[in-house]
């Protein structure tokens, strides 16, 4: 039986639900294009994807990192896309942050993983590169990260300009490289041994314990290689070599080179090198780290702890009297020498009835030259420190290398390409090995003059601003007493460079500095420094945006 009125409701009602979820809905034509568009878009990926195969299965050994881009890119994609987060993982970034520092001190970084197929993968990159991840993902994801590092980098615009540029001119000297594969390589490891471990350190140090715990860690690491360091000059050997596992041995020969050990050309003295691949290395870690040692010497309450801290003291400058490492020795006795001078201005500042402090102040310059006077009077001391007829070869061949880059920066200012200093100077020691001594020679042949002036810029610059907080305070706490040490390992580094070109130790240059713009954000002046930058930047948007409307 038919109900021709209820069909009419239904049919009715069924329009007018259709109407309310759909509205007015017909057939786009753009459709077809879409689907024509979608078609294009997914056999040019297929097309990659065989190209891309097919270079990884023919050169994949040979070119393993310029191969690692698009998937690099595909990963910085999916993590800027990730959702906004109102917190970030510190913790997992303080603890490989310092497994970094510990392995960067205590693990020959010539021990490396060695798989048939794949690059070395050495502990500072296994290390390196979780920690890289989850900073980018921090700073994609967590607005604190990114508040914290915008309110440091304002600390210092010239470290933070300089630091900046010189990024920059890394990327940009891949163009002027011969190989762009191993330039490539270099500059992965560069921006995972400095760029990433400046910038977690920033992060990392915002809390003070985690300051503290820096030099700690610093201390007792130091140590350690010290005395292997002492072993391994007993024994005359490295204490490790024979007994490395087979998947941790590689055979090549500059890295079997190092499991030899070192002696001074000419002598038959037996050099230590510990952890470092050199013993200038090992001297150049020493003197970087000891101002850290001296930090507690100055800082500390308890007299167990400074008594300590000068034990440590007398056994570094042994493990580098040992080492036979001039630039080590210069850097150390530096560290000392300032920490003196600092004490006796802190003392007239702070006691001007005391004549000790002023005595100790304006005597100064005639203690300095009693102290070089008698390094020149000790023939033991003098060799350490100035050289003698051993160490003359070296002297000479740093003075060849300049004037044999000289000429080679002049020809081309903007360098030649990063991690290509050795094959453009091609100056060969007698076992036929290429090597550059001066780390400024390098940079003005990788990175040019530009490159050059960017990095001692930065260098400079920090150190100027440790100095300047240094003689800020009369009575400096215990966080700006950390001031000094910073100082001192920048000033060490800065001369050691000059006659030392290795980049091992680098990380840890960059973990003081980092270490240095998160101490500077916590002042209470310069952080209202920069909330006045900023509110006067707010008020500059706002009258931009009036002017728009009008």
């Amino acid at each position: 039986m038919k109900l021709p009125g209820l069909t009419k409701a239904i049919s009715r009602l069924k329009a007018r639900a259709t109407a309310a979820i759909l509205p007015e809905y017909t057939r786009s034509t753009w459709l077809p294009r879409t689907r024509i568009g979608a078609t294009i878009a997914f056999a040019a990926l297929a097309v990659f994807g065989l190209c891309y195969g097919a270079t990884f299965a023919l050169v994949a050994p040979l070119m393993m990192v310029p191969l690692l881009i698009p998937l690099v890119l595909a990963l910085a994609v999916i993590i800027w896309a990730l959702p906004e987060s109102r917190t970030m993982p510190v913790k997992s970034m303080t603890v490989l942050f310092f497994a970094f520092l510990t392995a960067q001190v205590l693990w020959p970084n010539y021990l490396a993983i060695s798989l048939p197929g794949t690059p070395w993968i050495t502990m500072n990159r296994l290390i390196g590169a979780p920690m890289f991840l989850i900073l980018i993902y921090s700073i994609s994801t967590s607005s604190m990260a990114r508040k914290i590092l915008s309110e440091t980098e304002l600390t210092s615009n010239i470290i933070r300009l300089s630091f900046v540029f010189f990024i920059l001119i890394q990327f940009a000297s891949l163009g002027m490289s011969a190989t762009i594969g191993e330039s490539m390589n270099r500059l992965v490891a560069a921006q995972l041994n400095s760029t990433s471990i400046l910038l977690v350190a920033i992060i990392v140090f915002q809390k003070r314990p985690a300051r503290r715990a820096f030099a700690y860690f610093v201390w007792s690491s130091a140590i350690v290689a010290t005395l292997i360091g002492i072993a391994e000059w007993k024994t005359r050997h490295i204490l490790w070599a024979g007994h490395i596992p087979s998947f941790l041995h590689i055979d090549d020969e500059k890295l079997q080179a190092y499991l030899q050990g070192g002696h001074r050309a000419f002598t038959n003295i037996y050099r230590p090198q510990s952890t470092s691949t050199t013993s200038l290395g090992f001297g150049e870690l020493l003197a970087l780290t000891a101002p850290f040692v001296i930090y507690f010497l100055d800082a500390a309450e308890a007299w167990t702890t400074r008594l300590l801290a000068v034990a440590s003291l007398v056994v570094m400058f042994f493990g580098i009297y040992v080492a036979d490492a001039r630039s080590g020795m210069i850097g150390f006795s530096l560290g000392l020498l300032s920490y003196g001078l600092v004490v006796g201005i802190r003392l007239w500042r702070t006691r001007r009835e005391s004549l000790f402090g002023i005595a100790i102040s304006l005597s100064y310059p005639a203690l300095l030259a009693a102290a070089v006077a008698a390094s020149f009077m000790f023939h033991a001391i003098r060799v350490k420190i100035w050289g003698g007829g051993a160490q003359a070869g070296s002297t000479e061949a740093r003075v060849t290398q300049m004037h044999m880059g000289l000429p080679l920066i002049a020809k081309n200012p903007l360098g030649y390409g990063i991690g290509r200093s050795g094959v453009v100077l091609n100056y060969r020691l007698p076992s036929g090995q290429l090597t550059v001594d001066n780390y400024y020679l390098t940079l003005a042949l990788d990175h040019g003059v530009l490159g050059l002036a960017a990095f001692v810029t930065f260098v400079v610059a920090a150190m100027a601003l440790a100095g300047r907080m240094v003689l800020r305070s009369k009575l400096p706490s215990l966080d700006n007493r950390i001031y000094l040490a910073i100082f001192q390992s920048l000033m060490a580094f800065f001369i050691i460079k000059s006659v030392f070109s290795q980049q091992d130790n680098h990380p840890i240059i960059f973990m003081i500095v980092g270490l240095l713009l998160a101490l500077l954000s916590q002042e209470p002046d310069i952080r209202a420094a920069i909330a006045g930058r900023r509110k006067a930047a707010r008020k500059s948007l706002g009258r931009i945006g009036a002017l728009r409307q009008v």
